[in-house]
């Protein structure tokens, strides 16, 4: 397509307004000295705290007894700046499960006040709570709850950011890619109406420019080894995001199938994410790849004398859990020096290494990455490589279910675009995590629901999908409720018995399994001070007060929406991606109008409405049974993964609203589609973007 004169003098003015600007950031850049640390460590002492109701022992330094309920150390006069992180160096009695939590008193998103978190363990010794407060000015630790408990305490640090925030630099370059972005679903709208493939050479060239301009600056404040901040950030994101949407651009544009255009935009994408991860880094990993290494070396029972090779335990040790806050955050390294540190110590002296195991008793979400790095020994034995073959078999997977999704729905396709190409989703299938079977078999059953079972095998593959999601995490019978968006004449009891017959008959298959294979291991941990019935029952016994908490809660934490954006063991904090999923939901469920206009059926809405609420409740409510201790006032553990099954929902439900509200966009469906599939999949690249910043490049 040839563009306009109009065109091109539009995007000339652009180029050289973005050119300049860059140009001399870039100078500013270059004569600024950079020598200021991310962050500074203080450390303070047990001499600098003041305890209440803590009795030295006298049998050992820094032992105490702790003389009732809310013993604490306190200490007062900090006047921190941005505080991110605290260690509080201690121990607990091994009988004491009570809670351990820090309050801290200064200013968070600009309201002075006491907030408390929780201290989780990290080591022998060594626990920490993630502030992100913006200044701190004293701090109360309560290292246990049990009265005449015994414990040792030797002080605490405080990571105090002390970098400020340059925007200008990255301001400009969210200016260049906005305005990129914004040209291509222009030219890319008229090439649709004109049917051609052509892309305008000014879109390339603005992309080459915005790249160039990038790469100057990135050598002009030398960021590829010192990234953190934002101003920091956004440079890499534009120059890595232009040159892929060129390359993207470029290869999808040449296919004419939606489907296939969507089914490749997805493979490139879930690849990404499995990349920019570090090794081990979505949560629980460790333990998701150990049982996955069993089942690849062929055993498929559950023995606790299981002995890992040295290899996968120095995996495991070099990359513990939340990675980002020990290693990175510390100033210790990051993903990229830690795999060459593995490479390295794999081919001499290990050293001593902390042994792992693996609780996990279950077969199904590990045997496609177990048979998988099965076949990987034949041409390798690095336990490293053999880790991403086997994320790979997960992201195979999750392409194929949503290839199979997409063929199938015919209404409310939108809705599954968003539900795939969820940053959260991409990440989860792109590990060892049972949430790639379990996201894999929603997307499937999803489609199968939106595509009104007109195929000859739909019936048991809606069977198969459903029970396969419940047998992962059986809470999900509520999502059975979405069989009434059928047409009448397609829903039937046959359909919803089978389903749950299926799921359930898995999942109790599978304990009795458990049984007869386990070899010595006990049930999955429970955490202390956690009694489940217990909990169960004082739900129960006080509704109204769970209902107040639960919506405190929810209240507190915008009901998770913020945290869309967090990736690793929940310690990776992005800055864009938070923001990106919340507008991606509007837009694509605003392009949606259309379809629902012509899809929306009688009671959809209430429907979908209490699904989301009851399906909302659950997850929680399972949340403050296993991870709260009884009658807690905060419910702890709560993931935003575990609320991906809503987004659909909430989608077709808000598109519902903008009909109402006689909101609509007016072109056509087809149109709509395109641009949809392009918000989606542009929000993931950013995603993936700055999860391989904060691993690989701080």
């Amino acid at each position: 397509m040839k563009a306009s004169r109009g065109q091109s003098a539009v995007s000339i003015v652009l180029i050289m307004i973005t050119v300049i600007s860059l140009a001399l950031e870039a100078r500013v850049f270059w004569l600024r000295k950079r020598n200021m640390p991310d962050y500074e460590k203080v450390t303070f002492s047990v001499q600098d705290c003041t305890n209440y109701e803590f009795q030295e022992t006298g049998r050992e330094d820094g032992e105490y007894e702790a003389l009732a309920y809310n013993s604490y150390f306190a200490c007062e006069i900090l006047n921190f700046g941005a505080a991110d992180t605290i260690t509080v160096y201690m121990s607990k009695a091994s009988g004491d499960a009570s809670e351990t939590v820090i309050y801290a008193y200064g200013v968070l998103e600009g309201i002075r006040g006491e907030f408390v978190y929780p201290l989780q363990y990290q080591s022998e010794g060594v626990y920490l709570a993630n502030l992100n407060m913006d200044t701190l000015e004293a701090v109360r630790i309560y290292p246990t709850e049990k009265v005449h408990s015994f414990i040792t305490f030797s002080g605490f640090t405080v990571n105090e950011q002390t970098r400020t925030i340059s925007f200008s630099f990255g301001e400009w370059m969210v200016l260049w890619l906005g305005l990129a972005l914004i040209l291509t679903i222009y030219v890319q709208i008229k090439a649709a109406i004109r049917k051609t493939d052509n892309l305008s050479p000014w879109i390339t060239v603005m992309f080459g420019m915005g790249f160039l301009a990038s790469i100057a600056g990135l050598m002009a404040s030398r960021m590829f080894t010192a990234a953190s901040t934002l101003g920091d950030v956004l440079p890499i994101v534009g120059g890595v995001l232009g040159v892929a949407m060129v390359i993207v651009l470029y290869i999808v544009t040449k296919i004419r199938s939606f489907t296939t255009r969507m089914t490749v935009l997805a493979a490139i994408l879930v690849v990404l994410f499995v990349f920019a991860n570090a090794p081990l880094q979505a949560p629980d990993e460790n333990i998701h790849f150990m049982r996955a290494w069993t089942i690849s070396e062929g055993h498929f029972d559950f023995d606790n004398n299981y002995v890992f090779p040295q290899e996968v335990y120095l995996l495991a040790n070099i990359f513990e859990g939340e990675f980002h806050n020990r290693i990175i955050k510390t100033g210790n390294g990051n993903a990229l020096t830690k795999i060459q540190e593995f490479m390295a110590r794999r081919n001499g002296e290990m050293g001593e290494l902390k042994r792992f195991e693996t609780h996990l008793q279950v077969l199904r979400p590990y045997l496609l990455p177990g048979a998988a790095m099965a076949v990987g020994r034949i041409f390798t034995r690095n336990v490293l490589f053999l880790m991403y073959i086997g994320r790979l078999a997960n992201a195979a997977m999750y392409v194929f279910a949503f290839n199979f999704a997409m063929r199938k729905a015919k209404r409310y396709r939108f809705a599954l675009l968003l539900a795939g190409f969820w940053p959260l989703t991409l990440f989860m299938c792109g590990s060892f995590s049972y949430d790639a079977i379990y996201l894999s078999s929603f997307l499937v059953f999803l489609g199968l629901v939106l595509g009104d079972m007109e195929g000859k095998h739909d019936f048991w593959w809606c069977v198969i999908s459903f029970g396969l999601l419940i047998s992962i995490k059986p809470t999900s019978i509520v999502l059975l409720l979405m069989l009434f968006l059928l047409p009448k004449e397609k829903r039937s009891w046959k359909l919803a018995v089978a389903c749950v017959a299926f799921g359930y008959g898995l999942y109790f298959g599978s304990d009795i399994y458990v049984r007869f294979a386990s070899k010595g291991m006990s049930a999955e941990p429970v955490l202390p001070g956690v009694d489940i019935q217990a909990q169960i029952k004082y739900i129960l016994s006080n509704p109204f007060r769970y209902l107040a908490i639960l919506l405190v809660d929810g209240y507190q934490n915008a009901f998770y929406i913020g945290r869309n954006g967090q990736f690793g063991w929940l310690d990776v904090d992005t800055i864009l991606t938070p923001i990106l999923t919340v507008l991606a939901l509007f837009i694509v469920s605003l392009l949606g109008t259309k379809a629902t206009l012509k899809d929306r059926r009688k009671w959809e809405n209430l429907l979908l409405g209490f699904l989301s609420i009851v399906f909302y409740g659950i997850v929680i409510t399972g949340f403050y049974c296993a991870c709260s201790t009884l009658g807690s006032s905060s419910i702890l553990g709560v993931q935003a993964r575990y609320l991906i099954p809503m987004i659909p929902c909430l989608s077709i439900m808000m598109a519902n609203g903008w009909n109402m509200l006689k909101v609509s966009v007016v072109t056509e469906e087809t149109y709509n589609e395109f641009i949809s599939l392009w918000i989606c999949s542009g929000t993931a690249l950013v995603a993936a973007a700055e999860l391989f910043l904060n691993n690989f490049l701080m």
